[in-house]
């Protein structure tokens, strides 16, 4: 019997991740779970934030999103509800098998309080606390996402259930 060889170049593509990171580029992504085991391999001691959102509210936000050729899954309902289980049942998966290795930060929860998700987060990230981390919308550096002009405003709850206003119950 022989081995499978790979022609993947694990360092390779780990420089790439990381010099995109370093330029902005991999911050927030919607694939970034997929490098997961990877980047927790490669660099056992990063500190991994995992930012969730109520399903429906996740799929919604992407299916609205005009993405080109890059996330083919969310220009179809069905398609991008089977990728959201799958991401889901990923994402539990490297819970149970790297419990602890990532840090899971609930979008309806930072919403809600503000400072005490963020105190918990710089708390994770073993950085000293600061109050301008609560003030991060007069941030002139660029932004390169599709929420780009939602990161120079103050934290709001618009964007929670926004489905909601496409249904026939809306009112």
């Amino acid at each position: 019997m022989t081995s499978a060889r790979s022609d993947t170049d694990i360092p390779g593509l780990l420089r790439e991740h990381l010099a995109a990171f370093q330029r902005g580029a991999v911050a927030k992504l919607p694939l970034n779970y997929l490098y997961f085991a990877l980047i927790a391999n490669a660099l056992p001691n990063a500190c991994i934030v995992h930012v969730t959102r109520e399903p429906i509210d996740s799929c919604f936000t992407s299916y609205k999103q005009l993405f080109a050729d890059a996330y083919l899954h969310s220009y179809d309902q069905v398609e991008i509800a089977r990728h959201y289980i799958r991401y889901r049942r990923l994402m539990d998966h490297w819970r149970t098998v790297l419990p602890g290795r990532f840090l899971d930060v609930a979008y309806e929860d930072v919403v809600d309080d503000v400072e005490r998700e963020a105190r918990r987060l710089i708390d994770y990230l073993g950085l000293a606390w600061e109050d301008t981390c609560l003030e991060f919308h007069r941030n002139a550096a660029s932004v390169t996402t599709a929420s780009a002009l939602q990161v120079r405003e103050p934290v709001h709850r618009r964007s929670v259930a926004r489905w909601r206003r496409y249904t026939r119950d809306y009112q």
